[in-house]
């Protein structure tokens, strides 16, 4: 059984075409994260772990935190990440 949702209902109203290559055909379109779009997963992984760690009665301290942050930016940045503002580069985001 089809099911649907407020996003595919609203892609079928925007354009059907968009709708049977998204939902039907499943086409597959490369995209580029932005680099505020990683930066938001980073801190969202960040706060999860936090938060995980608290269940366990576990308290970060804020350098580690920080540590933890800056291990997953190192390990997971990388050039398909896009930068939009003119000569920004990635040190003006996290140094």
């Amino acid at each position: 059984m089809t099911q649907y949702s407020h996003s595919k209902l609203g892609t079928f109203q925007q354009c059907k075409q968009k709708y049977k290559f998204q939902y039907v055909d499943k086409v597959k379109v490369e995209s580029k994260d932005t680099i505020e779009t990683f930066l938001g997963g980073l801190v969202h992984k960040t706060l999860e772990k936090l938060y995980k760690d608290l269940k366990f009665q576990k308290l970060n301290t804020k350098e580690e935190l920080l540590n933890f942050f800056k291990e997953c930016w190192n390990k997971e940045f990388n050039d398909k990440i896009l930068i939009v503002k003119k000569d920004y580069k990635k040190e003006n985001y996290f140094e």
